[in-house]
């Protein structure tokens, strides 16, 4: 690689090396490739272990209820608040954390939310009432874990292309075997220590996440250059490798943000091809544009308009027909894929093209006026998540208010199983397995769940459908018997139940809506959802209170769970009642 000085001064040709000159058009685009392992498997492993410790506290903060309630002399419904703010806050807090993370990266924004989390638990200690921690513990502490899990998560996505599902399969495990951690270890704490130390010292264990954060360092994106002659005809200078798997190349529609890759004769290699690629003439030639490029061409004498915006990497147009972006990619918001966590060969648009062709067409560009205005970047991103359009959609609107009465249940067993199970002698000595039951077997439902959904021969909203239904009637029923037999399997039942809710909302999604919404689907889901997990809890702990009978707060939960995939069962139908609409008004 040439040294800063030999690359300002080359006498190589401007065209070969991305400016723009009187006979020829030449664009620079960046984008992100995942490399599909290399430093991707630190950053798997790191979002498993911020996964165990968020999800695992998570769950586990049920335990601690009944000391809380006791010392303040609170109701079940009262404490629950506190459980229900911590879990509500973690997904309601997802938008806004999604847009900051889109500004200042996954590494910045997941160090923030351990030292806010850490901070919330830590000063929990000193809690004189139930409203304290509810600000503290809940509120706080919900939003410093947002901040940890959704950087721990789409990081994932933004390293693997091929290995996407694994990896991020292995990735959100982390979530069951924090529970089968975590659920003990709190019950010894607390034993041992109290609910006030035990807080502290789980707000030792999520500093760690801060040292965690620091692996998800930014990828650098790769450089396409392409070259525009005379005639308009438009080719690939950068990157001409041919691809391995008979893939066909993709024309990109032609719209304001993308006609700047309509290529006429070369064909878009793998992303493999790219990274493996040593000395070669392509990529010796896309290492230098981008040396030049941050060199700002110190010896460059041209000092016309064009040039000098080149030099800038600012975004420009060029008679409508081409555009000229920065160096760096934009925002991992910006890809439309960020959000989705299944194979992507349940994706007509990566099956239908080349690698590099795919990422190209998931990217969008960021608009001239937005780049200008970067202070504008979080809230132009929130409108993209938050965009209450979507709300005209009845598939949408079916699969949003599913989504709330499954999370209006979700957290139920996990905050009254090992309470209900100390009520009965038949139970001593059980009830502390009962949630780690449902870390394994939620561990291998994910797993499961992973490898079922790869084939686009299995219908993921139907295997949705049946999990779902079997948790909510297993849970309307958990209360019959007593017994260790009945209870642990009852929570493998719920531990699957859940695993199929989280792992394939993000396909249902896209089956129903198409890649183009999710972004925007998910933002209002979790804000449905975080609604959902607040209110949950204190209600079935308001049917405790009212009725003496744990049973009662799973009968609730259970009937919620079950009605939400009543109403999932009919998507499909409501789909193409709206496609047939849609066909009909165009």
């Amino acid at each position: 690689m040439a040294n800063k000085n030999k690359v300002a001064s080359t006498d190589a040709p401007k065209e070969k090396m991305g400016f723009l000159n009187k006979n020829n058009e030449v664009t620079s685009i960046s984008v992100i490739v995942p490399p599909d392992g290399g430093w991707g498997w630190i950053v798997m492993i790191s979002s498993m272990l911020c996964n165990m410790v968020v999800d695992g506290i998570v769950f586990s903060s049920g335990i601690l209820l009944d000391s809380i309630a006791k010392e303040f002399d609170s109701t079940k419904a009262k404490v629950a608040f506190v459980s229900s703010l911590l879990s509500g806050f973690y997904l309601l807090g997802g938008p806004l954390v999604s847009a900051l993370a889109n500004k200042v990266g996954f590494r910045i924004t997941t160090i923030i939310g351990s030292i806010t989390a850490c901070i919330g638990f830590a000063i929990s200690y000193f809690a004189s009432s139930i409203y304290f921690l509810y600000f503290s513990y809940g509120v706080t502490g919900g939003l410093g874990f947002c901040l940890i899990y959704i950087p721990s998560v789409l990081s994932v996505g933004y390293y693997f292309e091929k290995w996407r599902a694994l990896a991020t399969g292995i990735s959100l495990c982390g979530s069951g075997v924090g529970t089968f951690v975590f659920a003990p270890l709190t019950e010894i704490l607390l034993e041992e220590y109290g609910w006030r130390i035990t807080l502290v010292i789980q707000a030792v264990i999520i500093l760690f996440c801060a040292l965690l954060g620091i692996m998800f360092r930014p990828l650098e994106p790769t450089i396409i250059t392409s070259e525009t002659k005379n005639d308009s005809s438009l080719k690939i200078i950068d990157v001409r490798r041919p691809h391995t798997d008979k893939r066909t190349a993709y024309s990109m529609p032609t719209s304001a943000h993308t006609t700047w890759i309509k290529h006429n004769q070369s064909v878009y290699p793998k992303a493999t091809d790219i990274f493996s690629a040593k000395d070669t003439a392509e990529l010796f030639e896309m290492k230098e544009l981008q040396k030049v490029e941050e060199d700002d061409i110190i010896n460059d004498e041209d000092t016309n308009n064009s040039s000098r915006t080149a030099r800038r990497h600012t975004l420009s147009e060029k008679d409508g027909k081409h555009i000229y972006i920065r160096k760096r990619s934009s925002g991992p918001l910006n890809r439309k894929d960020i959000f989705f966590s299944g194979s992507l060969n349940r994706i007509p648009q990566y099956t239908s093209q080349s690698s590099l062709g795919y990422h190209l067409s998931v990217t969008n560009l960021p608009e001239k006026k937005q780049e200008k205005e970067k202070a504008n970047i979080v809230m132009k991103t929130l409108s993209k998540l938050l965009d209450f359009s979507i709300l005209k959609s009845p598939s949408f609107l079916l699969l949003a208010w599913s989504g709330f009465f499954t999370m209006s249940g979700f957290f139920v067993p996990f905050i009254y199983i090992n309470a209900r199970a100390k009520t009965d002698s038949s139970m001593q000595g059980w009830d502390i397995y009962l949630i780690p039951a449902i870390g394994i077997s939620n561990t291998v439902a994910r797993v499961l769940c992973g490898l079922l959904s790869s084939s686009n021969k299995i219908n993921a909203l139907l295997l949705n459908n049946i999990f779902i239904s079997l948790g909510g009637i297993a849970t309307i029923c958990s209360g019959f018997y007593l017994t260790p037999v009945w209870q642990i399997g009852y929570a493998i039942v719920f531990g699957f139940a859940i695993a199929c809710f989280s792992a394939l909302r993000s396909i249902i999604v896209v089956d129903l809506l198409g890649l183009e919404k999710l972004t925007n689907a998910f933002g209002m889901l979790m804000m449905f959802q975080g609604i959902a997990a607040i209110l949950g809890s204190p209600l079935a702990g308001l049917f405790l209170d009212l009725t003496g009978s744990h049973d009662a707060a799973f009968y609730f939960a259970g009937g919620l769970i079950f009605f939400s995939a009543c109403l999932c069962y009919p998507l499909n139908y409501m789909k193409k009642m709206e496609q047939k609409q849609q066909n009909n008004d165009s």
